[in-house]
């Protein structure tokens, strides 16, 4: 472990994700592959495969204003009913992606709501409690206030989300002022290849020129962007394109799995087993198994996973069922069948096992695929050289393959990271020890604007080009495509929206940054008019002031 010292030189980084979560520790100016990672206390379980992370659960009072307990330790006493009263939330963090207001509420497993912000506050005063507390263990004798915090974000998240992660950590007593220079927020595919930097990972040099591209694969998501490094010591990296991915994560895995389960004992049967602790069993049961399958077992249906539902069936009143269960489910799915192979456990077919994994595989092959052949990416992406898998999902030996088949005729070559589910922690851990003055800051989030900006400039100038397009097909005689006609409308509609979206985003950056000097980014007439028109539209306090979020750049106007 990193040797003796206080302060602000210790470095916490939080990789709080919608389904993991684990925190690593170093200090300034050791070997930066002197890391630990760690799990809050307590938050383990004794597993076939090593954890490396916890999941990301929280029990909370009735009230909602004290952490019972987090991670499997919380998921063990939800299921007791001493608990019962309690409030149990999983994967909330999905409510910072798919929130339409600032703070939403998010329901807890009996139906109580509690506000999003709150629980993720107290989420992260468990885990920064809990690192303080082994720091101290060890002599470093520091205070929560004088420790650098790293925290992750996926690229995809809006920044008002992002701003919510940092009030979340104020709230939690890990910083003393908003806006302390204490907290980073880092970006997961920069910590993705900040990690590739330091494992030295062979075949990859991450040269300045050298360009790559992160698929972070984690629970809820999987986000794909593209970087140039600009620079390596420290490494500076260039967006290639705008962020992209979807819902696709390894929770798209666990939701076949449990279709089959409430297909297999029945829809109310499920709704029931949900509530109880019985769940939970299984849900570890099929984790283990989950993590274990790689796709290339037996192509002849002979492997079988083994699953104990005994449990489930004695909970539920259905003892001596399971051979009219298993026979019933055989009738109706010929090819993905199950089998009775002792008293309570279930064997899970090859192919069973394979349907899980391929629909939630496919759409992640599908979206690299679209990325990589889109008119509007050819230019930035020509001369990509690396294609990086991250992310725990990105252990998958199932989901390694099918990208690496996928992509074998591209002039691009596929690195998996080593230990992929560490590697945004790790890379957030060495984020969290470059010293950073008032100028690389500025010059940081300078760079995010104009980014920003760029891009949205590029989206009206494509939009302009489809407008005049369709005004051509409009006039046109009367044999033009009426079909053509609406698919370009519904383009039309949808890169409406994303712009606004990205002026809503526009603005926030423009509201949030504290520049000394004035800013000298000229804006066309339409880009401000969707400002306006965001500013106007959307309905949260961070965007409704146009004037205020512009006050200060001298060089910005609405002509």
């Amino acid at each position: 472990m990193f040797g003796g010292g206080a302060g602000n030189e210790l470095v916490v980084a939080v990789d709080f994700g919608t389904t993991r979560t684990a925190y690593a520790t170093t200090r300034r100016g050791t070997d930066k592959n002197d890391i630990e990672v760690s799990i809050p206390s307590g938050a383990s379980r004794v597993s076939i495969f090593h954890d490396s992370k916890t999941p990301s659960s929280i029990l909370l009072n009735e009230t909602g204003t004290k952490v019972v307990a987090y991670g499997y330790a919380a998921e063990e006493k939800y299921a007791n009913k001493k608990y019962e009263s309690c409030l149990f939330f999983r994967h909330f963090k999905l409510g910072l992606a798919n929130a339409a207001v600032p703070d939403p509420s998010v329901k807890a497993l009996n139906g109580r709501s509690l506000r999003l912000s709150v629980v993720i506050s107290k989420a992260l005063e468990y885990v920064k409690d809990d690192a303080v507390k082994n720091l101290n263990a060890k002599g470093f004798a520091t205070r929560a206030t004088s420790i650098i915090w790293v925290i992750t974000v996926p690229t995809m998240w809006n920044d008002w989300a992002k701003e919510m992660m940092r009030n979340a950590a104020y709230n939690a007593g890990m910083i003393c002022e908003l806006h302390s220079p204490n907290l980073k927020i880092a970006l997961e595919p920069e910590c993705a290849c900040i990690s590739l930097q330091m494992e030295k990972v062979q075949g990859v040099p991450c040269g300045v020129g050298d360009k790559l591209m992160i698929v972070d694969c984690g629970g809820g998501t999987v986000d794909i962007t593209a970087h140039q490094v600009e620079q390596t010591d420290p490494l500076s990296l260039k967006e290639l394109m705008a962020p992209d991915g979807g819902p696709y994560g390894a929770m798209c895995v666990d939701a076949k799995f449990y279709e089959f389960l409430e297909a297999f004992i029945g829809g109310s049967n499920y709704d029931s087993l949900c509530k109880r602790r019985e769940f939970l069993a299984v849900a570890w049961n099929w984790e283990d198994k989950k993590v274990s399958f790689t796709g290339s077992e037996n192509d002849d249906d002979k492997w079988l996973a083994a699953l104990n539902f005994g449990d489930i069936l004695i909970a539920l009143n259905m003892n001596g069922q399971m051979g009219t269960l298993i026979s019933e489910w055989n009738k109706k799915n010929h090819h993905r069948r199950v089998e009775e192979l002792d008293s309570g456990t279930v064997g899970i077919s090859f192919n069973l096992m394979m349907s899980f994994f391929e629909g939630p595989i496919q759409n992640i092959v599908d979206k690299i695929n679209s990325i990589v052949i889109s008119p509007h990416n050819r230019p930035s992406l020509t001369g990509l050289g690396w294609v990086v898998i991250a992310g725990g999902f990105g252990r998958s030996a199932m989901l390694q393959k099918k990208i690496r088949e996928n992509l074998q005729d591209r002039d691009f070559k596929v690195v998996i990271c080593p230990h992929p589910d560490l590697a945004i922690v790790k890379g957030a851990t060495a984020f969290g020890t470059r010293p950073e003055d008032y100028a690389t800051t500025f010059a940081r989030e300078r760079s995010i604007l104009e980014q920003q900006i760029q891009r949205f400039s590029l989206a009206v100038n494509w939009g302009d080009a489809k407008i005049k397009e369709l005004e051509r097909l409009v006039h046109a005689e009367r044999h033009e495509s009426q079909c053509k006609i609406e698919n370009l409308t519904a383009q039309l509609q949808s890169m409406e929206e994303e712009k606004l979206e990205m002026a809503r985003n526009l603005t926030f950056l423009l509201r949030s940054q504290s520049f000394s000097g004035p800013c000298d980014f000229p804006l066309e007439t339409e880009t401000t008019l969707y400002l306006k028109k965001a500013t106007n539209t959307f309905e949260t306090l961070y965007y409704r002031n146009f004037n205020k979020a512009v006050k200060g750049f001298s060089t910005l106007s609405c002509h």
